[in-house]
């Protein structure tokens, strides 16, 4: 499936932003358990209605595309809303493969592949046009790569899951340097690796 199947429309804020990426990712399915009986379960924390959420449409038209790809031979069973846990539990999962496939956060994702911060750093890409410029080349697929090599999970894509906003309640954020309010928060290591000089 194609990145754009899963993207919305999306605006850019000019007082700091944030693009927000998850990886798409899977385990081979040669000589699991799940291909002997041909279903992938893909576990992730979107919301569970396709007509309510963009990237749940993208998956239930993957599962869709596979199962009629494969003649029915393989099915797609989905768990959303985080049904089978916390994207940590979910990478556990997936690394036993209990479940098959998930898309995560890079949030969750840095704390097993520290690079992957680089895609939450504030003011790297100017636009959305840019930055799939950037993903879809070289440097994604060597990110995608060696994700895959440090951890042992088949990175497939790098999917949009929007941007995020970036407040305090200091003064405004326009320069890296604004970055040393705090090291507190929901950006935690990314706050502080950012605002690093």
């Amino acid at each position: 499936m194609e990145k754009k199947m899963m993207a919305g429309n999306m605006g850019i804020s000019k007082t700091g932003i944030c693009m927000v990426m998850g990886f798409l990712l899977a385990l081979m399915l040669a000589g699991s358990a799940a291909a002997a009986q041909n279903e992938i379960k893909f576990a992730y924390l979107g919301k569970p209605d396709p007509h309510k959420a963009a990237y749940t449409t993208g998956v239930v038209n993957f599962a869709h595309l596979m199962e009629r790809g494969s003649g029915g031979r393989i099915s797609v069973k989905i768990f959303p809303s985080g049904t089978l846990g916390k994207e940590g539990d979910i990478l556990q999962a997936l690394r036993s493969n209990a479940i098959q496939m998930t898309s995560a956060s890079m949030v969750t994702l840095s704390r097993i592949f520290p690079p992957s911060q680089v895609m939450m750093a504030p003011y790297v890409f100017k636009n959305d046009a840019i930055a799939w410029n950037v993903v879809d080349g070289p440097f994604g697929q060597k990110m995608l790569d060696a994700f895959t090599e440090s951890t042992g999970i088949k990175a497939l894509a790098i999917v949009d899951s929007g941007f995020l906003s970036i407040t305090n309640s200091k003064r405004p954020i326009r320069t890296p340097e604004d970055f040393k309010i705090s090291s507190s928060g929901p950006w935690g290591r990314c706050r502080q690796t950012c605002s690093r000089p």
